[in-house]
């Protein structure tokens, strides 16, 4: 038989193309199973796909989006024959921005991932101003809100002049903001001698109530305003106000008065422990003045515990309670608790009684003492003396004089009664 010489060259072509085939088999397939679920759980890169026979496969991907039904092409190569992976996309479907052969990857460039990307506020163009050659600058607006406002406020992209803040001598700040209204405003700070002194003045007062922006900064010499690496006369005080729906911006001279406090308010205060500032919620700040509260009060409830107050008894020579105490007992002899006395009478001392009692001159003790001696006579309604005088110095005393031995001795007789002498 006659071999045709078209056929033979197809079939070594062929046969040499099979051989140089990287794929044994491509099946086109949609991400997903039939609930919509792409990743199969637990697993990193491995999808669920479908056949056009309604087959359920599990495969590799390193090259596709992880959308659910997007088109694809996979297949078996000679490598891992038993392992089906996605070759890539048929059709892409809303994705404009990502090439067919490149997967979701978000996660390696998130921290702390090792290609984490982090973005400077440069890069935030909310109320961003950025150099525009010059002593220009590009402001982008944005659509600013804060508590107490009636409603939001577009500010507007600009391109600004700043040339006629140019300086020629010294330097100075001048401040941006943006009004609750959404107008630029500009605040012109003192001039200093330098721009090395400029850095260590404040910057402008800001604008009442208002969104702040950044400071400029302007010295002599100056040829344009810088935002790099190498200069920055552009100092961004943006506080990224769009998504803040509460007051973020006053400072405390014209922010609006409050009379009271809700337990989750929160207070400012500086810290002595690393010197900064920190915030304090009220109602845990009300907790701990309490804890100092009950250890002050135990303190002075120890303290008044050791006064005397209203309705504690009375001790030693008093009787009853406070503040009316009654005498029981003078140097701890008693005192008679019926004690009434009238004209004349005076204290006598009750040996049968053991106590004080109101009585008359029977019985009285008259006590004569030498000024240098000490009691000899007691009983004594009659005291006799010779060669002496007597003196009455009123006021119930009586000196008595006696010569003895050429020199005088004195006694003195306190008396409460008449005595014949």
């Amino acid at each position: 038989m006659p071999i045709n010489k078209h056929r033979f060259q197809g079939t070594i072509k062929k046969s040499f193309q099979h051989a140089g085939e990287f794929w044994i088999e491509r099946q086109p397939a949609k991400l997903g199973d039939y609930s919509g679920t792409v990743i199969v759980p637990g697993t990193k890169g491995i999808l669920y796909a479908r056949l056009i026979n309604g087959q359920i496969l599990q495969v590799y991907n390193n090259v596709v989006p992880n959308i659910p039904h997007l088109d694809v092409l996979i297949g078996r190569d000679k490598s891992q024959p038993s392992v089906w992976k996605v070759i890539e996309t048929i059709q892409v479907h809303d994705l404009s921005q990502v090439p067919s052969y490149l997967t979701f990857h978000h996660e390696q460039h998130e921290y702390p991932a090792p290609d984490s990307v982090f973005v400077r506020r440069d890069q935030i163009t909310p109320l961003l101003v950025l150099p525009a050659g010059g002593f220009n600058v590009r402001f982008f607006g944005d659509v600013v809100y804060k508590f107490g406002m009636l409603a939001p406020v577009r500010v507007n992209d600009a391109d600004i002049d700043l040339s006629s803040h140019v300086i020629t001598a010294g330097a100075k700040y001048v401040r941006l903001d943006v009004s609750t209204s959404g107008t630029l405003v500009y605040t012109i700070g003192n001039v200093v001698g330098s721009k090395e002194l400029l850095e260590l003045e404040p910057l402008p007062v800001p604008t009442a109530n208002g969104f702040p922006v950044c400071a400029f900064v302007f010295y002599e010499g100056q040829t344009e305003l810088r935002r790099d690496s190498t200069e920055r006369t552009i100092i961004d005080l943006r506080m990224f106000t769009s998504d803040v729906v509460k007051d973020a911006g006053h400072q405390w001279h014209d922010a609006p008065a409050l009379k009271s406090l809700l337990y989750l308010d929160e207070l400012g205060v500086y810290s002595s422990r690393d010197q900064s500032m920190k915030k304090i919620v009220f109602g845990d700040m009300m907790e701990q003045i309490k804890k100092y509260v009950h250890i002050i009060y135990g303190t002075i409830k120890k303290i008044l515990l050791s006064y005397i107050k209203l309705g504690d008894s009375a001790g030693g020579d008093l009787a009853g309670t406070y503040p009316n105490p009654a005498v029981k007992a003078i140097r701890g002899t008693l005192v008679d608790p019926a004690l009434a006395p009238t004209n004349g009478q005076t204290l006598l001392w009750v040996t049968a009684n053991s106590r004080w009692e109101a009585g008359s001159s029977s019985g009285f003790v008259l006590v004569v003492k030498e000024i240098d001696g000490t009691p000899t006579v007691s009983n004594v309604n009659t005291i006799k003396f010779t060669n002496g005088t007597v003196t009455d110095e009123t006021g119930g005393v009586v000196r008595i004089d006696i010569g003895s031995s050429g020199l005088p001795a004195s006694l003195k007789v306190f008396m409460n009664r008449n005595f014949t002498f």
